[in-house]
C-alpha cells in the first residue's frame, strides 16, 4: 500500500480484511477557511467518519455536486451513504414557508443531496444513514416511510423505510455518540452490515 513517499506493507491477512471492509460515503460540505488568503476546501465533522470506522467500514467524504452523473458515478463507488447533519433544506422545496432568520439555506447542498437521495431511494442502489439539526424535523410523514421513534414532545426523532434493505434517518447525532455509547454506535455497525451485504 503506497501512503505519501512512503511504501509500506501490512500483514496479507490485514489486507484482505481491509479490502473487504464496506465503503461508506459521508456527505461533505464546503468549507472556507483563513483569515488573510480565503481558501475553499469539502470538510465533514470527524466524528462522522470515526463512527463508520468504529462500524466496520470505511468512510470517504463525497465533495458537493450538482452533476447528475457525477453522484451516479459517486455511488458506483460506495458501498452504502451517510448524510451528514447541516443547515437547513429549503422548506419551499417541501411546499412551507422560510419562517425566520433561523432557519440558514445551504442551496449548494441541497442541490448535490437532495438528488443524491433521490437516486439512492429510486435505485436502492446503498444502505443510507441521515441525520438532521433539531429546528427542522418532519412534520408530515408519506405512507412508505415508519416513523420508529419520538421526542417526549412527540418530534419524530427517527423514520426507517421497510422496503428498502436499509434507509434511517435520525434527528438527533449518533455520531457524537458512538465512540462512548454502544447504543448509538449501533446504528452505524447496522449501516456497515447493510452496506456489506452488497459485496
Amino acid at each position: 500500500m503506497k501512503s505519501g513517499l512512503f511504501q509500506t506493507r501490512m500483514p496479507a491477512e490485514r489486507e484482505r480484511d481491509q479490502a473487504r471492509r464496506p465503503l461508506i460515503g459521508v456527505t461533505g460540505y464546503r468549507i472556507e477557511t483563513g483569515s488573510e488568503i480565503k481558501t475553499a476546501g469539502v470538510a465533514c465533522k470527524e466524528s462522522y467518519l470515526l463512527a463508520i470506522r468504529l462500524g466496520g467500514g470505511v468512510p470517504v467524504v463525497l465533495p458537493p455536486s450538482d452533476d447528475p452523473w457525477e453522484i451516479v458515478a459517486m455511488l458506483d463507488r460506495v458501498d452504502g451513504v451517510l448524510f451528514t447533519g447541516g443547515r437547513d433544506i429549503d422548506p419551499r422545496r417541501y411546499g412551507e414557508p422560510v419562517l425566520n432568520e433561523k432557519v440558514h439555506l445551504e442551496p449548494y447542498r441541497d442541490a448535490f443531496e437532495l438528488p443524491l437521495g433521490d437516486v439512492l431511494a429510486g435505485f436502492a442502489r446503498a444502505p443510507l444513514l441521515t441525520n438532521t439539526f433539531h429546528h427542522q424535523a418532519a412534520r408530515k410523514v408519506p405512507d412508505w416511510l415508519h416513523v420508529v421513534a419520538r421526542a417526549g414532545d412527540g418530534t419524530i426523532e427517527a423514520l426507517e423505510w421497510p422496503a428498502r434493505r436499509f434507509v434511517l434517518g435520525v434527528q438527533w447525532h449518533p455520531e457524537d455518540l458512538a465512540a462512548a455509547r454502544v447504543e448509538h454506535r449501533r446504528l452505524f455497525e447496522a449501516l456497515v452490515a447493510a452496506a456489506g451485504a452488497r459485496l
